[in-house]
Formats: C-alpha cells, structure tokens, sequence
C-alpha cells in the first residue's frame, strides 16, 4: 500500500470516525457512506497535507480511496 494510501486511510479512521476494518484501498466511498460533505473536508485535508488543492467532485470522480491515492500521486508528478 502507498504512503499516500496510508494517510488517506488513517485520515478516515480518526477524523472521521471509519471502522478500520471496512477500509481497505479498493474500498468505495459510497460502501464507507460518506457524504459530499465529508467528501469535501476530506479532499480540503488532503489538500493541506500534500501541498495540492483537490476539489470534492475529482474525489467523486476518483471513487475509492486507492483512486484518490493515485489521484494525488499524479498531481504531485506535474
């Protein structure tokens, strides 16, 4: 599992309070029930956390906490 991955997923159990069991790279956000609210503090956090500014809709588009890894790791590349 990347770092980034990690932290996603670290994020989501103690910020938001995500059974550590359910989340797992390939996990959807919609299986985890997370609303476009949190999705938006989520994609604000992450943002913060690695330098980039990630609007909630790409975290959407993304789909699952892997995809959002990806996601970052390709804007870190640019």
């Amino acid at each position: 599992m990347s770092p980034i991955t990690n932290v996603i997923i670290d994020t989501l159990v103690t910020k938001f309070h995500v059974s550590a069991e359910a989340v797992k790279a390939e996990s959807t956000f919609d299986s985890l029930d997370l609303d476009s609210l949190v999705l938006v503090e989520l994609g604000v956090i992450l943002g913060n956390r690695f330098g980039l500014e990630i609007d909630h809709g790409e975290l959407i588009v993304a789909g699952t906490i892997g995809g959002a890894a990806a996601l970052i790791e390709a804007r870190q590349r640019c």
